[in-house]
């Protein structure tokens, strides 16, 4: 070994071991729980099977623990964006309720669904997760359904493109 390191010298060796070390943590380093790219949410809400104006019909409380409120949210729809959605849908998300909540590290985007309030909604499928969830007043309603080619998502949002 002495012999490889007066070869190669020491700021070589030195370089060569950073740069391994570095691809160690890099490769085993987990992303479970990392906050994702924009473009990772904006995906998710891409490819939704349900994209829908809708009004909150109910909000229940699934579970709480101390870093989130899990909820299962059901929608009555007022207009569809996608093939396919029923007239009563579902979805679920996680909402901080509590000041004894402490959010978990990770890439969670939490939602606060509110009964009667009406949203543009994507979810994975019905009774899956919420991907993205905005509140709308009938302007921007309006907007929505007139430009469904602008409409752009976000993390946990949707917007139209200008």
């Amino acid at each position: 070994m002495r012999h490889f390191i007066s070869r190669m010298g020491t700021s070589t060796v030195f370089r060569m071991v950073s740069v391994m070390a570095v691809w160690v943590l890099f490769f085993t380093a987990s992303s479970a729980d990392a906050v994702r790219l924009p473009e990772f949410y904006a995906r998710m809400a891409e490819v939704s099977k349900i994209k829908a104006t809708a009004v909150v019909t109910s909000v229940e409380i699934i579970e709480r623990t101390e870093h989130s409120t899990f909820k299962k949210v059901v929608f009555a729809l007022r207009h569809s964006f996608s093939d396919a959605v029923p007239t009563t849908f579902s979805g679920t998300c996680y909402s901080i309720d509590h000041s004894w909540q402490e959010p978990a590290a990770g890439g969670t985007i939490y939602h606060y669904p509110r009964k009667g309030e009406k949203v543009y909604v994507t979810i994975g499928a019905d009774g899956g997760s919420i991907t993205s969830y905005t509140a709308v007043d009938e302007t921007l309603e309006k907007m929505f359904i007139q430009n469904p080619g602008k409409i752009r998502y976000g993390m946990g949002k949707a917007y139209l493109e200008k």
